[in-house]
C-alpha cells in the first residue's frame, strides 16, 4: 500500500472531493504538465498475475495545439512518451494541498482523437507499464548470460539492456546467492517473459515495475504478512458488494529442468499443511501441476522454483471480489483483512487485481484470493 497520511485514512472512507492528475514526460522531462490535461474519464487496471501489471485507458481534453494530426507530431503521440497518473483527495482546506498517490508510469501505445460537433477534441489514450516496453524490445541477435551470473543481476541486466529510456530505470532488488548457467536467449525472444520472469521465478521472486516506474524484484509475497488495511462492517464500511467463488486448483508442483548440464533435475513441492483444504494427503486428492524451467539446473534451484510456484497457485481458486469506495493507495500483493459477518468472512486476503477509476463516477473493483500458508516439501 502506498504510504498515506492519517488525514487520508480518515477521509477516504467518507464522502470527499476526488483529485486526479495526468502529466506527459519524455524520459525524466515533463513535456505536458498536469494543468494542461483535463481528465474526463478513465481507469487504471492492475493485475498481479499479468506480465504487464498496470494498464490505463482514459479520455482527456487538451489545448488544440497538443492534439496530434497527420502533419504535426505532439507529446500525445505513441512514439515513446510516458504518461504518469495520480489520484487522491482534495481536502478543500485553506493552505492544505490535495494528497495524491501515483497510479503508475505508462508508455503511450494508442492515441485516438474524436472531433465531435461540440468543437473540442477528445483524446483517448491507452498505455502500459514499462514491462510492456521491455517485452516488445526483442533482440535482433542472441543474448548471452554468462555462467556464474547472479540471478538478480542477470534480470536487472536485461532491463537495462532493453530499456529505451535515456537513463537506466531505478531498481529495488532482492538479495539471493544463486547464479545462472551459461544461458542463451535466442533472437526474437521476449526479454520479459523469457528472461526477466524466468530469472525472477528461479530466485523465488516476483518482478514488476511499481507505481513510480521503478523496477522491483522482491520475494513472492505471502498472506502471512501483516494486513495493511481492514475492510469491515460498521460506520466506516467501504464495501458495497461482495462475491465469493471457490474453484480450487493444483496442490502440488513438479519442476523438471530442461536446461540441466548434468543429470536431469526434478523437484517437487506439495501442500503438506494438514489444516489446508487442499492438503496433499487429504480428501481433496492429489492434483499436481508439472512444468519445465530452463534454469532448474540443480535441485536447490528447482526446489525454490517449485515452492514459489506452489505459493503462487495455492488458493488461486478461492476468490473474493469486492466493490468498494475507491482507495487508490491499495496495491497488488497487499494483504488486507475482510470482516463481513453475513458472508462468514474474517480472513486475510491478498489483493490480486483491481480497477481504479480516475473520476468520482465509479467504484473500485478489487479481486482478492486466499493464498494459504503451505508446508511445502
Amino acid at each position: 500500500m502506498y504510504p498515506v497520511s492519517d488525514r487520508w485514512r480518515a477521509a477516504v472512507t467518507r464522502s470527499h472531493r476526488v483529485a486526479a492528475r495526468a502529466e506527459l514526460r519524455t524520459g525524466d522531462r515533463v513535456v505536458v504538465p498536469s494543468d494542461q490535461i483535463k481528465i474526463i474519464s478513465g481507469s487504471v487496471k492492475v493485475d498481479q498475475t499479468a506480465a504487464t501489471r498496470r494498464t490505463c485507458d482514459l479520455e482527456v481534453q487538451v489545448d488544440e495545439a497538443l492534439v496530434p494530426t497527420f502533419r504535426e507530431r505532439t507529446p500525445l503521440d505513441p512514439f515513446g512518451n510516458e504518461l504518469r497518473l495520480y489520484r487522491g483527495i482534495d481536502y478543500l482546506l485553506p493552505g492544505v494541498q490535495a494528497e495524491l498517490v501515483p497510479l503508475g508510469v505508462f508508455r503511450v501505445e494508442t492515441t485516438s482523437i474524436s472531433d465531435g460537433p461540440a468543437g473540442a477534441s477528445v483524446v483517448t489514450l491507452k498505455g502500459y507499464d514499462r514491462a510492456d516496453a521491455i517485452s516488445r524490445s526483442r533482440w535482433v541477435r542472441p543474448y548471452a548470460i554468462p555462467a556464474g551470473t547472479n540471478l538478480i543481476t542477470a534480470a536487472a541486466g536485461i532491463v537495462a539492456d532493453r530499456s529505451s529510456l535515456p537513463t537506466t530505470p531505478q531498481m529495488i532488488l532482492a538479495a539471493v546467492t544463486e547464479t545462472t548457467p551459461l544461458h542463451l536467449l535466442e533472437e526474437g525472444a521476449d526479454p520479459w517473459a523469457d528472461g526477466v520472469a524466468k530469472l525472477a521465478l528461479a530466485a523465488g521472486c516476483e518482478a514488476y515495475f511499481d507505481v513510480s516506474g521503478t523496477f522491483v524484484m522482491r520475494p513472492e509475497p505471502q498472506v502471512v504478512d501483516p494486513a495493511v488495511l481492514e475492510l469491515a462492517e460498521g460506520l466506516d464500511c467501504v464495501i458495497t458488494e461482495l462475491e465469493r467463488e471457490y474453484t480450487p486448483g493444483p496442490n502440488g508442483v513438479i519442476i523438471n529442468g530442461e536446461g540441466a548440464q548434468n543429470a536431469p533435475v526434478r523437484a517437487e513441492a506439495f501442500d503438506l499443511n494438514p489444516l489446508s483444504p487442499t492438503y496433499w494427503y487429504g480428501p481433496y486428492g492429489q492434483r499436481p501441476k508439472t512444468e519445465t524451467h530452463p534454469l532448474a539446473i540443480s535441485y536447490p534451484v528447482g526446489l525454490r522454483i517449485a515452492r514459489t510456484r506452489l505459493v503462487q497457485l495455492a488458493g488461486a481458486g478461492e476468490v473474493v471480489s469486492l466493490t468498494i469506495i475507491p482507495n487508490p493507495a491499495l496495491a497488488e500483493g497487499d494483504v488486507i483483512r475482510v470482516r463481513r459477518a453475513r458472508s462468514g468472512l474474517n480472513d486475510l486476503l491478498m489483493v490480486e487485481s483491481m480497477t481504479i477509476p480516475l473520476t468520482h463516477a465509479n467504484p473500485q473493483n478489487v479481486v482478492c484470493r486466499a493464498r494459504r500458508v503451505i508446508d511445502a516439501a
